[in-house]
């Protein structure tokens, strides 16, 4: 290999580390749909009181509170069963397959805690009022958040 062969490829690696150093994340604040999604709903309760949430948050089975697999820690969803409705933060991931896991309390409030687990309906408490139309624009103008990934090393290929 000659000696401008080497530079090219120094150069093209350390570009490379560069570019994968400064790789970024552009994510923008999730938002339920106005119009009503089902989900299947379980809960979990006083055994768990204390624990650490995936937020970080203790878990506190009397507030109202929900764990959903992929909405952003903060989301506020309101879930409605057989005619009764609460309204609940997400600040926890289910350790199952359930699409949400409602706090003892909240389970209580929408006539699930019996149950164990039912279908529920949720949406976006403040878009309930909205038409999609009107839901949609507000979150096209939304604000994106941008999360730096750390560089986690390795070699370029060659």
């Amino acid at each position: 290999m000659t000696i401008l062969q080497k530079l090219v490829l120094t150069l093209s690696t350390l570009v490379a580390v560069s570019v994968a150093a400064s790789v970024a994340v552009v994510t923008f604040p999730h938002t339920v749909a106005s119009s009503p999604r089902f989900v299947q709903a379980t809960w979990y309760g006083s055994s768990l009181a204390g624990n650490l949430t995936a937020s970080g948050e203790r878990f506190d089975p009397t507030a109202l509170t929900a764990a959903h697999p992929n909405l952003p820690f903060g989301t506020r969803l309101l879930v409605k069963h057989e005619g009764r409705e609460v309204t609940v933060k997400v600040n926890d991931r289910p350790d199952n397959q359930t699409e949400l896991d409602l706090s003892e309390s909240a389970a209580e409030q929408i006539g699930l805690k019996d149950k164990g687990g039912a279908p529920v309906e949720i949406q976006n408490p403040k878009e309930s009022e909205k038409g999609e139309a009107e839901a949609l624009a507000e979150a096209s103008k939304a604000k994106p958040r941008i999360t730096e990934l750390p560089f986690t090393g390795g070699a370029a290929p060659g």
